[in-house]
């Protein structure tokens, strides 16, 4: 059975002992009650997850470790093929705090919108000579991002400065997001295509 009435029991006190045996709770996180109630815990995840392990009495989300956002993304990948929502990307080391954390990310179904290119960066190392990034905005520039992936070689060598400032270009994100300078940017970009049929972006309005 999923649901709160049994639960609701538990927390009014009372559910039966009979009922108390059918509860089980999968869970992610463990927060003593002294730092739930002061809204800050400051024991790292990767010790509070651990904590998890030593009940019979729940079920862990499932979890795995990864290196580098190409591993995330490929989890993300694998997940969502399964019909899930998406993954949630957390740093072992951070503490817990009852707000929106900046120590994990969630990853959910890709967006798309249209933004200006208002530059171009070259590339390096393997890409010197070619296309590194296109750096867009908004149409009100108050969303600005730079958009390095989804490119083949091929566009990389084909598109030039010069003839793609002012375009529109489509662009697959994850989420909407704040940058390290507070700026207002979106996750994971990826490029789709030139608009060549449109001359105006997406407003922020519009950008969810």
């Amino acid at each position: 059975q999923t649901g709160n009435g049994i639960l609701n029991k538990a927390v009014k006190g009372t559910i039966s002992d009979a009922e108390a045996s059918m509860v089980h709770a999968t869970i992610w996180d463990h927060i003593p009650y002294m730092y739930f109630t002061s809204g800050e815990c400051p024991t790292p995840y990767k010790q509070r997850f651990a904590r998890l392990e030593a009940s019979d009495k729940i079920s862990i989300v499932p979890n795995f470790i990864v290196e580098n956002i190409e591993e995330a993304q490929a989890k993300f990948k694998e997940y969502y093929d399964q019909g899930e929502e998406g993954i949630i990307l957390k740093d072992m080391h951070a503490p817990w705090e009852n707000k929106r954390s900046k120590s994990l990310i969630k990853f959910k179904g890709e967006l798309e919108c249209d933004l200006k290119i208002v530059d171009v960066e070259d590339g390096t190392g393997k890409y010197e000579g070619m296309l590194g990034a296109l750096v867009c905005e908004s149409e009100d520039g108050i969303i600005k991002v730079k958009v390095g992936s989804g490119f083949n070689d091929e566009d990389r060598k084909k598109i030039k400065k010069q003839d793609v400032v002012g375009k529109v270009v489509a662009v697959k994100y994850n989420s909407r997001i704040r940058s390290k300078h507070e700026d207002e940017s979106l996750f994971l970009p990826i490029f789709v295509e030139i608009r060549e049929d449109k001359d105006k972006a997406d407003s922020a309005g519009s950008i969810k």
